[in-house]
């Protein structure tokens, strides 16, 4: 199993099932965008943001790949902190 997919269950253990249907980093970062505007039920908002939070900080420091749908850096940065306004400030 991918690093960061270990990784991404250890953060969000709930989304464990979603999380090995995505077929790449960027992908899981598109769907935990999707989830974080609909909400999810049963969690706590600001909960679930400082988890993804956090789990970006790990992209951040985690080592890079050279294939961008597989680079956790890459993928962060493209799908949470481009267009996330919320969270650009951890650039």
């Amino acid at each position: 199993m991918a690093k960061w997919r270990i990784v991404a269950i250890e953060h969000f253990p709930e989304l464990r099932l979603k999380i090995n249907e995505c077929r790449s980093i960027l992908a899981l970062w598109i769907e935990l965008s999707s989830i974080y505007d609909r909400g999810l039920k049963g969690v706590d908002v600001d909960d679930l943001k400082r988890r993804i939070r956090k789990f970006g900080e790990w992209c951040v420091d985690a080592p890079q790949n050279s294939d961008a749908r597989y680079d956790p850096f890459t993928s962060v940065v493209i799908s949470l902190y481009e267009h996330r306004p919320e969270f650009q400030y951890l650039l």
